[in-house]
């Protein structure tokens, strides 16, 4: 009973406090909005993370400058790896697409690279 109690108030008081999530980036402030088609989807295990890159094929560009349809686009994404010690960090994307999936992707150009919206970066597209 008292360590089942114990593990309540662990879960309770200390797990909140220990998300430092990042801010929701809202879709209409994405530098560049594409639909296309998923070509690969590449992943690579870090520490706390799972990091994609996610190959997209542009068949329609509704936002941005730097492609046409045809090419191919790169954009980061990641999610987080769960332990039983929480630690403060942000907990990622919502979701990953699959390859050959047709998605509409909202995206934000930093240095040269491109990241999906976060937490939400892409619909399923018709």
């Amino acid at each position: 009973m008292n360590r089942a109690l114990g593990i309540l108030l662990y879960l309770s008081i200390i797990v909140p406090t220990t998300i430092a999530e990042l801010l929701p980036e809202q879709r209409a402030d994405a530098s560049h909005v594409v639909i296309g088609t998923v070509d690969r989807v590449f992943q690579r295990d870090a520490k706390e993370n799972k990091e994609f890159i996610v190959r997209l094929k542009v068949e329609k560009v509704e936002k941005g400058d730097g492609f046409a349809a045809g090419d191919f686009l790169h954009a980061f994404c990641f999610q987080r790896k769960w332990s039983l010690l929480p630690m403060p960090a942000p907990s990622g994307h919502r979701a990953v697409p699959k390859e050959g999936e047709r998605i509409k992707a909202y995206l934000h150009g930093r240095a040269g690279t491109f990241a999906g919206n976060y937490p939400d970066w892409f619909d399923a597209a018709p």
